[in-house]
């Protein structure tokens, strides 16, 4: 194991994670906010130090290659350092003066699974509310991916560190340089971004708001500015944008690649390349998923609730693309709707968005994949001499996927099921134990009972609080890449 090679590595990720908090400086100086001015100061030069001297402790490394197993402990100690580091302006600006907490929000933010301790984020200041937003939009798209986008001369590594982090079962590049491909997802996704600020802000959003919005949109991150959420801006444009760009944030980012890359300058090219990207079985299903669990739920708002039909579309719509997501953003309390909606949002948790987008959870391609490969398995019940092959579009899903795909399944069960047994051990109830579980796991944030759409996660006691930061990780990272470092076969020679 080179070790000091990932130790440089984790020093130069801990100063992009220093840098980045320079950034929310302005807000405290418009602000003449003295806390967050000196929070602001002190944290990025604590982060800096810190950073400085992993790299000089893992100087003149014994080979300047990145393995696979340097790259599994450079992605899973990135998110641990970024999560410690993320808290440290929380904690100096006296926001969340518990430590434990602040790490919460920290790794709450970076996962981009928006679970808070704060129960009242309209008295916490802008410039802290800022940073809240700013490490999910980190987080959204990868802070390992834009580490790989930036720092060049990683050659092969990179490829293990971006194969680690790009959520879903396929880890192809989309360009021949694996640094190429993170700098263009990165285009896109701040490009997505600038777009929603601007639209945001037309919609009466001022530039503060628009901007802490549009960061946790796009990340899906879910965090807001609002105790009530969107819901506190009773706006129905900035609803519909908000919907709009969490339903692209779940999208496959590489379709808008293929988009913008098979377009070229004709009008025909960029015609051929929707029609490729809109035949997508994965996009058709997330879409389908989306389009009846809304139906399904405002007809239950109407007709057992007897919620106004425009009102029951309105927010309906707006949950199922939030829950779906992940995003975790909230219109009305959800955790007042029949039982009937409330299970349907929370089966929502377990299906998440498309593999390659900001979303969390399963992921609507897995779920494809394991559908078709059990209609497979009934129709060789019938004619066991059968041979079936899997596809997924034109693409055939082969045996090692395939057995990828159900490893996942079970590890990620199994890990909801434990952190509920966990929590349900430390004194919650099985709603709130179950619902928080996977809300975590999921990145989602809101769940039901003690966690649902007006509450918190700071009722839970402090060793809770630690099992849950670890079940966003191993969500946000996908269970294998947690898991196999406990393995026996990593650690050995």
């Amino acid at each position: 194991m080179n070790y000091r090679l990932v130790l440089r590595l984790l020093g130069f990720l801990t100063l992009l994670v220093s840098a980045s908090m320079l950034v929310c400086l302005p807000w405290a100086w418009l602000d003449d906010d003295r806390a967050s001015l000196v929070a602001f100061t002190m944290s990025p030069l604590a982060a800096a130090v810190a950073g400085g001297l992993l790299v000089l402790a893992g100087r003149r490394p014994p080979r300047d290659t990145l393995g696979q197993r340097e790259g599994l402990l450079v992605v899973v100690g990135g998110w641990l350092l970024a999560g410690l580091v993320g808290a440290l302006p929380f904690v100096m600006s006296g926001a969340i003066p518990a430590y434990v907490d602040a790490i919460f929000e920290s790794v709450s933010g970076f996962t981009t699974t928006g679970a808070s301790i704060l129960t009242d984020v309209e008295t916490v200041p802008r410039a802290v509310l800022f940073w809240r937003s700013l490490i999910q939009w980190l987080g959204g798209m990868g802070i390992v991916v834009l580490f790989v986008a930036v720092l060049p001369g990683l050659g092969i590594g990179g490829r293990f560190l971006y194969r680690q982090e790009v959520p879903g079962p396929s880890k192809s590049g989309l360009l021949p340089h694996v640094r190429d491909t993170a700098s263009l997802l990165w285009k896109i996704y701040v490009g997505f971004s600038i777009v929603q600020v601007m639209l945001l802000s037309l919609a009466g959003l001022d530039l503060f708001e628009s901007f802490c919005h549009t960061f946790t949109t796009m990340a899906t991150g879910g965090y807001s500015t609002r105790n009530a959420s969107v819901g506190g801006f009773q706006s129905l444009p900035v609803e519909m944008i908000i919907i709009f760009f969490m339903l692209a944030a779940g999208v496959n980012f590489s379709l808008f690649a293929s988009l913008r890359r098979g377009g070229g300058d004709t009008r025909s090219g960029t015609w051929q390349a929707l029609r490729r990207s809109l035949a997508d079985p994965e996009l058709r299903l997330y879409l389908s998923i989306i389009g009846i669990v809304t139906l399904l739920l405002a007809g239950s708002l109407v007709m057992q609730a007897g919620a106004h039909p425009l009102t029951a579309l309105r927010q309906a719509s707006f949950q199922t693309v939030s829950i779906q997501t992940g995003t975790g953003f909230g219109i009305a309390d959800f955790d007042t709707w029949p039982d009937f909606c409330r299970l349907l949002l929370v089966a929502l948790m377990f299906v998440g968005g498309s593999a390659g987008s900001t979303s969390g959870s399963i992921k609507v391609v897995r779920h494809l994949v394991m559908a078709r490969l059990a209609w497979a398995q009934v129709r060789r019940f019938f004619r066991p001499r059968r041979v079936s092959i899997v596809h997924v579009g034109k693409t055939v899903v082969d045996g090692d996927m395939q057995r990828a795909i159900a490893g996942f399944f079970v590890l990620f069960l199994a890990s909801w099921l434990a952190v509920s047994l966990a929590l349900a051990m430390m004194g919650s109830d099985i709603v709130t134990a179950m619902t928080a579980s996977i809300a975590c796991l999921g990145n989602v944030g809101p769940g039901l009972a003690g966690v649902g759409a007006t509450q918190n996660y700071s009722g839970f006691s402090a060793a809770a609080k630690l099992l849950l930061m670890a079940a966003m990780i191993i969500g946000r990272l996908e269970v294998y890449t947690v898991v196999g470092l406990a393995s026996r076969s990593f650690w050995r020679p």
